[in-house]
């Protein structure tokens, strides 16, 4: 009986009612064990036993509403990068025009201005077109490199009929001796610029910028015409 007594008053101790400790009357065995000791632990138990489960479930509660929270505003920031990136593409798009090509050709003028010498002996360049491997002296080296000035390596389209001149075209005219790049297409005549070209009474070629050429001269003398445009 006093093993039992003992066993008891440790289960308040741990469940820390220390009022109802010092009412115990040690020399009563029979009330201890019967009534009152019973209903104190019982109900000392149920009730923190509760407290403590719903205290266990409200953390439990709070931590999966945290993580939830957490979860949905990762994906709102995945989409918001997903959606930027999209609109940067399509806003970088560029569409060359003939004011942009005729732009480039004269940047070269500070580098070749009027009276540069510009022979078939001391001008090569290797054209950059990215579907035709061409080296060309004289005229023809100064169109190519306009041309790629202008164009970079897009590639290149040989025409025969001369209807539709457009700035950047190299045209090979005068029964195929002379090469020149359209700076401008007028109703009856388009504007030039070119290299190796004569006003000296053959003491030497050199580039000249502006010069004005008939249409008719380009039809009746035209052999083919290079366009880079589509």
């Amino acid at each position: 009986m006093k093993k039992l007594m003992v066993g008891f008053i440790s289960i308040l101790v741990l469940t820390g009612c220390s009022k109802n400790l010092e009412a115990v009357n040690l020399d009563e065995e029979k009330e201890i064990v019967t009534t009152p000791t019973t209903e104190i632990t019982s109900n000392m138990t149920t009730s923190t036993t509760t407290s403590v489960s719903t205290s266990l479930q409200t953390e439990a509660t709070s931590k999966i509403t945290a993580k939830t929270e957490i979860k949905t505003t990762t994906k709102k920031i995945t989409t918001t990068k997903k959606s930027t990136t999209k609109k940067t593409t399509t806003t970088t798009a560029f569409k060359l025009t003939e004011a942009d090509v005729k732009s480039a050709i004269l940047s070269l003028k500070s580098k070749y201005p009027n009276g540069t010498s510009w022979t078939n002996e001391n001008r090569s360049y290797k054209f950059k077109a990215s579907n035709l491997n061409l080296l060309g002296k004289g005229c023809a080296a100064f169109a190519l490199e306009a041309s790629d000035a202008a164009f970079g390596t897009l590639p290149i389209k040989k025409l025969t009929t001369f209807d539709k001149i457009r700035v950047g075209d190299i045209i090979r005219y005068l029964d195929d001796t002379h090469s020149v790049i359209v700076l401008e297409v007028k109703n009856n005549a388009i504007v030039v610029t070119e290299g190796n070209v004569d006003f000296s009474n053959g003491k030497g070629g050199v580039v000249y910028w502006g010069r004005e050429v008939p249409l008719s001269e380009i039809k009746e003398t035209g052999t083919y015409i290079y366009t880079r445009w589509p």
